[in-house]
């Protein structure tokens, strides 16, 4: 069953609330160090085989998206997430041995099913706004940095920092938001009824853009991944009738994974995007050693880790929006690639603060990587899809998600680890003082700015892509 593609975006919206619940690490695991006896190590593997879930293991949720869709998708999705905190659930109150294996272990499974809720989500409502991915992605990632925010305020003014009682919140609603899903999930009516053509299927399936004749459709420019108000007939070979009324306006990439990373412009942004979200995760997962090492483990009800996490979710979302909207209105003035400049350098100026002052400048240093993060996220579904094609969005956008995931990795587990346990007194399981992570600090404010030159060497390189679809902007109407 279809159903209007106003209500599919409502239930992504709220599978957008239930997919930041993998964000909440740094808010929880000290809570599972202390209760479970924990190492920082361990913790430090159960975050690498996170990442490794979200990241490496997003290859195969990409294709199994492609196949069978998104509600399949978002079954499996929501099995996967929700389990982990089953486990932890069940482990912090003694219901079951404590088994720290396993509890280290499980978290690979929350990263594999809260990318396939994302994929799920994510993709049909792309689809289902082809002419305002911008804006539709600037939503749905203004809402995910929100629920972090709403995450966060539920522990702290509802469950008084119960992290068992926060758990089996997170069960409920996660489990809630995909049932919901699964009815709503999918491509809207809207989407389904016109005719899509592809106009040169016989010779390899290069997608072009077309122009018709008022007698055959409506006498509009009229795009291949746009709406035809009627149908086309086609002969024997599958090429539309009446080709003498054809005009070619340009011909538009749609490539797959393995065509995709065979090109310079994959290489160059996926460089970007290893630092770009490496460096946001850095803080996102070790908000709460950091404000431990930073403030000698302050008591709950004065820990500001909360508040780092809600800050970073309201400039988060204000800025997913912003940029969602000004970057559909203004591309016609600056491609996509080029929003990524002003988030680098916001990402750049954040962390030179932290290294600078420390935790004085913990609140403003957060603001600083948090918007600069919403505006990279606003525009780089839409990036992807126009610099490699929508068909095989799920894979490419898992491919193009192993470098991010990847950069969590090196930021958040090798060089904060590699400088926390070189300033550590007890061999590696607790630093304190800013010196614990001052360095990891600078070397993240380094990176995104040498990472400027990349976005700019992209912006060059699919400069005239972006004049093509300007004019094809100019004279099609997709709606």
């Amino acid at each position: 069953m279809a159903f209007n593609r106003w209500i599919v975006l409502a239930s992504a919206c709220l599978l957008a609330i239930a997919y930041g619940c993998g964000t909440l690490w740094g808010l929880y695991s000290p809570y599972l160090k202390d209760t479970l006896s924990l190492s920082q190590q361990q913790l430090d593997l159960a975050l690498t085989l996170y990442i490794f879930g979200a990241g490496v293991l997003s290859i195969a949720t990409g294709v199994f998206y492609d196949k069978f869709g998104a509600r399949p998708t978002l079954l499996l999705g929501g099995i996967f997430t929700v389990f982990p905190f089953v486990w932890y659930y069940l482990q912090c109150n003694g219901f079951i041995k404590n088994i720290p294996g396993i509890t280290v272990s499980v978290s690979v499974v929350e990263g594999l099913g809260v990318d396939a809720i994302y994929m799920a989500f994510f993709g049909s409502s792309l689809a289902n706004f082809p002419s305002a991915k911008a804006r539709i992605s600037g939503i749905l990632y203004a809402i995910d940095g929100l629920s972090t925010a709403f995450f966060s305020m539920v522990d702290q003014f509802f469950f008084k920092n119960n992290v068992e009682g926060f758990f089996l919140f997170i069960i409920f609603f996660v489990t809630v938001s995909v049932v919901i899903g699964l009815v709503f999930t999918g491509t809207s009516k809207a989407a389904e009824q016109p005719k899509y053509v592809n106009l040169n299927e016989a010779n390899g399936g290069a997608p072009m853009w077309a122009h018709y004749d008022d007698d055959l459709v409506t006498g509009k420019p009229v795009p291949k991944f746009g709406m035809l108000n009627k149908s086309v007939r086609f002969d024997a070979m599958g090429a539309p009738l009446a080709q003498k009324s054809l005009s070619v306006l340009a011909i538009l990439p749609e490539l797959n994974s393995i065509q995709m990373i065979r090109t310079i412009d994959f290489w160059v942004f996926a460089f970007v995007l290893l630092h770009f979200q490496g460096v946001a995760d850095l803080l996102f997962y070790q908000m709460g050693t950091i404000v431990d090492s930073e403030l000698g483990k302050p008591p709950d009800d004065k820990n500001p880790t909360n508040l780092y996490l809600t800050v970073w979710s309201v400039i988060s979302c204000v800025s997913t929006i912003l940029t969602g909207f000004a970057s559909d209105i203004m591309k016609s003035q600056i491609s996509y690639p080029l929003w990524f400049i002003p988030s680098l350098l916001l990402c750049a100026a954040g962390y030179s603060v932290l290294y600078t002052v420390g935790s004085i400048g913990m609140m403003m240093a957060t603001g600083l990587v948090g918007f600069g993060n919403g505006i990279g996220w606003a525009v780089l579904p839409t990036i992807v899809c126009d610099v490699w094609g929508f068909k095989n969005f799920g894979s490419n956008m898992a491919v193009l998600g192993l470098f991010p995931a990847l950069g969590g990795f090196i930021y958040s587990n090798l060089i904060t680890g590699f400088f926390y346990r070189r300033y550590s007194t007890d061999g590696g399981n607790n630093c304190d003082g800013s010196k614990c992570f001052q360095w990891t600090f600078g070397i993240s404010a380094l990176s995104c700015a040498a990472s400027l030159a990349f976005i700019v060497f992209l912006w060059w390189r699919t400069r005239r892509l972006y004049k093509t679809l300007g004019k094809i902007d100019r004279q099609v109407d997709l709606h």
